[in-house]
């Protein structure tokens, strides 16, 4: 016998398919061995047999007995003799593995159960074992039997009268060698159905601004707002910019489809945005003046004189000229470009600072409104 101790246990969400009755006779000859069990998670190698249909993939979740965490009463390790078999493969592709799944479809109870997969399974192979582990603190430990040959292992955390966790594993047993298992385990409990984000469609200008909503949905008909537990993007991530709280933003340079995508507990759901270009009230980059002059002919209006403002070519943003205002202390420049009454506005602006220390606004003001 060895004695087991499991530790830092980590679950996956995901479902099971176990053994079936053998129509070869085992090729063991009951000779016991002792398996020391180590429960794994491989997010590259995870195993996915009997995976339940349509049951996405979770998170790994630690496993553990705590205060107010998740309760487990107790761990049983069943022990089925696979020794007819050379390898858990082989056994999944053979007859017996259909025969069983027919059975296990056909089960009148719903195998929540411990003592329901034990009374299916004892009827389709030789349990070798049926082993309580006592929990202490965060650790599960005992001794765990199993046969020279091919062993399946089947593990069981119960809360209550029902199965927890389950897990599952094959392990080759040699005489005279340690045996090691490595056994996936499943979480049981409810597990995300689907994710859902809203709007589904939203037809959007460039600069216009959306807010989505994404929402979990859970196989115990729960539903929870997890706007802000996801992690937001948009593809092509040119088409704008979402924060942590579902706002997206539209691009002022693109145009046409964009998704706006939301991943939570290993799920992603998604919008589509359709992108159409915004009503262009003027564009200015300064071009058509001479240097030196002022662009009054554009409907530019100088406030406060400052020292100087107009045209340059010492620097600019796109293309040669730029507009440059100087002002100093005491003498501030402010220029006012007005622009048409539209129900929504969108301005990009680009400001070099010559010399530090200085400030600049650049903002929109309602000149009819004003007191």
């Amino acid at each position: 016998m060895t004695r087991l101790t499991i530790g830092a246990c980590v679950l996956v969400a995901g479902g099971f398919m176990l053994f079936s009755h053998c129509s070869k006779q085992p090729t063991s000859d009951g000779r016991e061995a002792g398996i020391t069990l180590r429960f794994v998670y491989d997010p590259a190698g995870a195993p996915r047999i009997g995976k339940a249909p349509g049951r996405p993939s979770a998170p790994a979740q630690p496993f553990a007995k705590r205060t107010g965490q998740e309760k487990v009463d107790i761990v049983r390790v069943m022990v089925l003799d696979f020794s007819a078999y050379d390898s858990a493969w082989q056994y999944f592709e053979s007859e017996d593995y259909h025969t069983f799944e027919h059975a296990r479809d056909n089960w009148p109870g719903d195998l929540k159960y411990w003592a329901e997969w034990r009374k299916l399974l004892g009827d389709f192979f030789r349990v070798v074992a049926d082993q309580a582990l006592s929990i202490e603190g965060d650790y599960a430990k005992g001794t765990v039997t199993g046969v020279v040959g091919l062993n399946y292992l089947c593990v069981g955390m119960i809360e209550g009268d029902s199965i927890r966790y389950w897990g599952e594993g094959a392990v080759m047993v040699r005489e005279g060698e340690p045996a090691h298992a490595a056994v996936q385990v499943w979480d049981m409990g409810p597990y995300l159905a689907w994710l859902e984000v809203r709007p589904y469609f939203v037809p959007l200008k460039n600069g216009l601004s959306q807010r989505f909503r994404c929402t979990a949905y859970y196989s115990d008909d729960r539903e929870m707002d997890v706007t802000r537990a996801a992690v937001w993007s948009v593809q092509p991530d040119i088409a704008g910019s979402i924060d942590q709280t579902g706002l997206f933003l539209a691009g002022l340079q693109v145009t046409g489809e964009a998704a706006v995508l939301a991943v939570f507990e290993g799920d992603t759901a998604r919008a589509q945005v359709a992108i159409a270009p915004a009503a262009l009230l003027v564009a200015e980059d300064f071009e058509t003046y001479a240097t030196g002059a002022y662009p009054s002919a554009a409907g530019w209006e100088p406030l406060a004189p400052g020292v100087s403002g107009g045209v340059s070519r010492t620097y600019a943003f796109s293309g040669a000229q730029s507009f440059r205002q100087e002002s100093s202390p005491g003498h501030p420049r402010r220029d006012l470009f007005p622009l048409q009454r539209a129900d929504s506005l969108t301005i990009q602006v680009s400001v070099l600072l010559q010399e530090p220390n200085r400030g600049a606004v650049v903002g929109l003001f309602n000149r009819a409104a004003a007191g």
